[in-house]
């Protein structure tokens, strides 16, 4: 730290008891426009608090004009100073005077939830720079006047375990007074304390504060068990048992449980999150259909205040429900379920589904049972003049529309001659189309094990007639029959851009989908890499049959905040874009996504990629007062050294990040001397992949690339 001068300086120690304030104060919000505010600026550069004696190391510290307005803040806590081996704190003290104002001061002792007045004062003089981390400047005050029994309605809150949630009670509440008391419970929570371990359960207070009409933010502590490892327990609440609150109404002198909602977070409790309280009443007077405190209910769709309905109450909203009212045993909505009869008599949704030796037919060979029928005996049924298999099938068409069918199985017939009904016109709208009088059916062979079908000759030709038997020598089958697809090649799947629903022989498909192939993702590009100050990036042509109209493909690059940053339209499946579309920020790594749409129908997945850009300006990975070098071994598995050397005595810091710039591990953080020093990271309980560490002293930062490989 610098050396400077001090000035005398006045200072005035206050031997009035402490004014103590229980509950969280609203220092950050009124200091946000104070540097702004005020002319003139001192620095208090380190400052060691010691409340009833002890040394703080958390919490914050504010100073106050003789106005009684903010003047400084520290809201972080204190650094550590290993050299003097002290917790200090800074303030930068704001005025318009000068010099002469005399400063107070304020700490907030967060983990107990109170504002302590401290005992000293400072007399401001401008550009004034006080205490160092050897000698740092003291500030005390004490606790043992503070009555906080009278302060708080809620006062015994369970022991601080340092896991927890912060309750914040938003500004918007407008039904609290202000000094209300807030209690927050768990009515199921962890009472018992020790190492008997007798796990009692019931209700504990966990947290508490007091409104002042501005957002109030209380810590509620979890309860702590370490039975399993032979330790103690903590009382606490217990993670996913509801949040309950109590009110001490301070105008009625009264107690109160709250019924209230939340804009953001969980009713419920969870550790290490937030929840967000926006509205806050008393549960006595909601009704038990209400669901907020404004006497709003809850609609048929769950909507608090909605006009949602949903007339046949399944439980989906009408506006979204598929079928206000059910399904058949078939499928349809409101319909009146099977009603195909098969020949055994089974009624069934589908002819497809009958149970009997007849069915379930191929796709193209399902019919209408008719009240008009003849039966047509065949002796035998071939393919290039060998005899079809029994899981084979014979269908009889009038024109393109299947009259009747069966599966040829000869076992099931009498003396191996089978028969096929075939189906004609008898009035009903299920049997248009089916045979009339006179007219000659055709018949088609379904190959099974094939998955083909043939179109078929007889040996005879017998018109049909309602009732009429009659006997053909044999059928034989010919060529393949695909509807309007002569040769039955084609793309089967539905959903392709070519598929065909007549072809039955599979065939390439297409797909209205495109592979990206550069860069790849999740790749890391070091920005020297990159030559001629551009960026190429490749993604795979689209099938025409997928697009009738011209191609043009529109790429897409989106930065960290998922922020399109370029976008264009090309006929070819690959770009070069300049550095300057990127915005890349130099010393830094910049994380970007990409894709590819055609008129705003993506084609392709969402890939990531970054540009590192931290050494792009260092030469030889080298900065004024400090070199690092490659860590080794690189690539490694799980143990590496990183090496930098210093040429002065400094702060330095060394952390591991991912590629997406999380910071992954703190592996130093103090003063070093002189010379070349060495860090060893275990990398063990990390995955493989590519992984920077960062080398910074007060002025500049290094960031490399290493590889974990496992």
């Amino acid at each position: 730290m610098r050396n400077k001068t001090l000035y005398i300086i006045i200072f005035n120690i206050i031997f009035a008891l402490p004014d103590c304030e229980y509950g969280s104060p609203n220092w950050d919000q009124s200091y946000e426009t104070v540097p702004f505010d005020n002319e003139f600026n001192a620095t208090l550069s380190a400052v060691q608090i010691f409340i009833d004696g002890i040394e703080q190391t958390s919490g914050k510290l504010a100073a106050f004009g003789e106005d009684g307005i903010i003047s400084a803040l520290d809201s972080d806590g204190s650094t550590y100073f290993p050299p003097g081996d002290t917790h200090v704190y800074e303030l930068s003290v704001w005025s318009n005077q000068s010099s002469g104002e005399v400063m107070s001061f304020k700490y907030y002792d967060q983990d107990n939830n109170y504002v302590i007045d401290l005992n000293q004062t400072y007399t401001f003089i401008s550009n004034d720079i006080l205490g160092d981390g050897f000698s740092p400047y003291q500030l005390s005050g004490l606790t043992s006047n503070c009555d906080f029994e009278d302060s708080n309605y809620f006062t015994d809150i369970v022991d601080t375990t340092g896991v927890s949630q912060l309750i914040i009670l938003s500004n918007s509440i407008s039904n609290l007074e202000v000094g209300d008391q807030i209690g927050v419970f768990d009515y199921n929570g962890l009472i018992s304390e020790g190492e008997e371990c007798e796990n009692v359960i019931g209700e504990v207070l966990v947290g508490a504060g007091e409104w002042n009409q501005n957002q109030l933010e209380i810590v509620a502590w979890s309860h702590i068990d370490y039975c399993d490892f032979n330790g103690p327990q903590f009382p606490g609440f217990i993670e996913n048992n509801p949040i309950k609150l109590k009110i001490w109404d301070v105008s009625e002198l009264r107690e109160y449980e709250a019924f209230f909602t939340i804009s953001e977070g969980s009713i419920n409790f969870e550790e290490i999150s937030y929840v967000v309280i926006d509205q806050i009443c008393d549960i006595n007077n909601i009704s038990e259909n209400e669901c907020d405190c404004n006497g709003n209910i809850l609609d048929d769709c769950g909507i608090c205040g909605g006009n949602g309905t949903d007339e046949d109450d399944d439980g989906i909203c009408d506006d979204i429900d598929e079928c206000i009212g059910q399904f058949d045993e078939c499928g349809v909505c409101n319909g009146e379920g099977p009603m195909h009869q098969c020949w055994d008599g089974e009624i069934v949704c589908d002819p497809i589904e009958c149970s009997s030796s007849n069915f379930p037919a191929p796709d193209l060979f399902t019919f209408n049972q008719s009240l008009s029928q003849a039966f047509y005996f065949i002796n035998q049924v071939t393919i290039e003049n060998i005899g079809i298999e029994n899981e084979d099938w014979l269908g009889a068409f009038n024109g393109n529309v299947c009259v009747g069918s069966r599966k040829w199985d000869t076992n099931m017939c009498t003396n191996g001659i089978c028969d096929i009904g075939v189906m004609g016109y008898d009035g009903s709208i299920s049997t248009e189309g089916y045979m009339l009088n006179g007219e000659i059916p055709t018949f088609k062979i379904y190959d099974l094990s094939e998955d083909a079908y043939y179109n078929a000759i007889p040996s005879e030709n017998y018109p049909f007639l309602n009732n009429g038997l009659f006997f053909i020598e044999s059928i034989e089958g010919s060529d393949y029959y695909c509807n309007s697809n002569p040769s039955c090649i084609g793309c089967i799947d539905i959903n392709a851009c070519n598929y065909d629903s007549s072809a039955l022989i599979e065939d390439t498909c297409y797909y209205l989908e495109s592979d990206l192939l550069q860069p790849f993702n999740n790749e890391v590009i070091l920005l020297g890499d990159l030559p001629g100050g551009t960026m190429n990036f490749e993604w795979s042509n689209i099938n025409q049959s997928c697009y009738e109209e011209e191609l043009n493909y529109n790429i897409q690059i989106f930065d960290s905040n998922n922020q399109i940053i370029f976008s264009q339209i090309t006929q070819e499946n690959n770009i070069s874009i300049s550095y300057s579309d990127l915005n890349i920020n130099e010393g830094a790594i910049n994380l970007y996504s990409w894709n590819i749409l055609i008129d705003d129908i993506p084609l392709s997945d969402i890939f990531s990629f970054s540009i590192d850009a931290t050494i792009m300006n260092v030469i030889d990975n080298k900065v004024d007062n400090f070199k690092i070098y490659q860590n080794y071994p690189n690539p490694f598995n799980p143990l590496t050294w990183i090496e930098f050397e210093i040429f002065s005595s400094d702060f330095i810091q060394v952390n591991v990040y991912d590629v997406e710039g999380n910071l992954i591990d703190n592996l130093a953080a103090d003063y070093y001397n002189p010379g070349n020093h060495k860090i060893f990271w275990n990398a063990g309980s990390n995955s493989s992949g590519i992984y920077f560490y960062e080398v910074s002293n007060s002025k500049n930062l290094i960031r490399k690339k290493m590889m974990l490989i496992k």
